[in-house]
C-alpha cells in the first residue's frame, strides 16, 4: 500500500520556466464547488492556511474509517493528498480526480485509473503518453519537461484554464513571453504539415526537400527583417556549404518525424532556436 496518494493537475513536478507555461493548480474556489456538489463530502477550513483545509469523506460506507479519522483528504498548495488511504478512500479520490481533470499518483510514481472492469488499477510509466486536461476537457500533449508539444496552443491554453492558475502566474508568464496580437498568416511550404516534408525526405525526393529547405531559409530571412532593429533577436544564417545544408535538413527531418502534424513553420522555428542557441517566442500561425 502506498504511503501517500496525491491528486494533481500535472503528471510530473515541472519547473514553470522550463515548461514555458503557467502550471495548472487547484484554486480553492474549484475545490469548494466540487465538495459543495457532493453530499458525501465535507470541507473543514484550515485556520492557519487561508483557502485550504481538509476534505472529509463523511459518506464513506466504512463507518470505522470515518470514526477513526481515516477518511480525510488534505488540500494544500500541492493538491489533494491522503496518507495510507484505504481502497474505499482511494476509489473516492479517483472519482474526485476525474471530476477535476487531474491525475492521481502515489509516492512510488504509480498513476491510478479505472480499468475496463471498472476496478481501481495502476500503471508505472506515462512518459510516452504525457498529457494534461484543461478546464473544458481539452487534452494537451506535453513533453517530459512539461512543455506543450504544440506551442500554437498556448493562447488557447491560457484562455481555457483561467480558473486553474492564479492571475499573478498568468501576468508573470505574459510579461516574460508576450504573445502576438492575432494570428500570423502563412503560405507555401511552411504552412503545410511536417508530414509532407517527411514523405519527400523518405522518398529521397531531393527537389522538394530543397524547396522546403529554401522556404525555411526564406522564413528565417523574414524573421530577421521583422527584427532588423533588434540584433539580439536576429538569427545568423548558416554558412553556404553542403555540410551545413545537410545538417539543417537532417535536423528538420528529425523534428518533422517527431511532430508530423505540426506546421513546417514550427520545424523552422526549432531550427532557428538550435542555430542561435536561444529560445525565441513562437508566433501563433494559421
Amino acid at each position: 500500500m502506498p504511503f501517500t496518494v496525491t491528486i494533481t493537475r500535472e503528471p510530473g513536478c515541472w519547473d514553470d520556466e522550463v515548461a514555458g507555461r503557467p502550471l495548472l493548480e487547484f484554486q480553492p474556489e474549484r475545490i469548494y464547488a466540487v465538495v459543495d456538489a457532493d453530499p458525501t463530502l465535507k470541507f473543514e477550513a484550515d485556520r492557519k492556511q487561508s483557502g485550504y483545509g481538509t476534505i472529509l469523506y463523511v459518506g464513506n460506507p466504512n463507518r470505522e474509517e470515518v470514526e477513526s479519522g481515516e477518511s480525510a483528504i488534505w488540500f494544500d498548495e500541492g493538491g489533494l493528498s491522503a496518507a495510507r488511504p484505504s481502497d474505499t478512500l482511494m476509489e473516492k479520490m479517483l472519482e474526485l480526480s476525474i471530476k477535476l481533470n487531474a491525475y492521481m499518483r502515489d509516492d512510488h510514481d504509480q498513476t491510478y485509473f479505472l480499468n475496463k472492469e471498472g476496478e481501481l488499477d495502476a500503471c508505472d510509466n506515462l512518459s510516452d503518453t504525457l498529457f494534461i486536461i484543461g478546464d473544458k476537457g481539452v487534452r494537451y500533449d506535453i513533453h517530459p519537461t512539461g512543455e506543450l508539444k504544440n506551442l500554437n496552443l498556448i493562447p488557447d491554453y491560457l484562455a481555457e484554464n483561467h480558473a486553474s492558475f492564479s492571475e499573478k502566474a498568468r501576468k508573470n508568464f505574459v510579461q516574460k513571453t508576450p504573445l502576438p496580437s492575432g494570428f500570423v498568416p502563412l503560405a507555401g511550404p511552411v504552412s503545410t504539415p511536417c508530414a509532407h516534408f517527411v514523405k519527400f525526405y523518405e522518398q529521397n525526393n531531393r527537389e522538394f526537400v530543397v524547396v522546403y529547405y529554401e522556404a525555411c531559409l526564406a522564413f528565417v530571412s523574414g524573421w530577421n527583417f521583422i527584427h532588423k532593429n533588434n540584433p539580439e533577436k536576429r538569427i545568423p544564417l548558416g554558412q553556404d556549404s553542403e555540410a551545413i545544408t545537410n545538417e539543417d535538413i537532417v535536423f528538420l527531418y528529425g523534428y518533422c518525424k517527431s511532430f508530423p502534424r505540426n506546421k513546417f513553420a514550427l520545424a523552422c522555428c526549432a531550427l532557428m532556436n538550435m542555430r542561435s542557441g536561444k529560445i525565441h517566442k513562437v508566433p501563433r500561425f494559421i
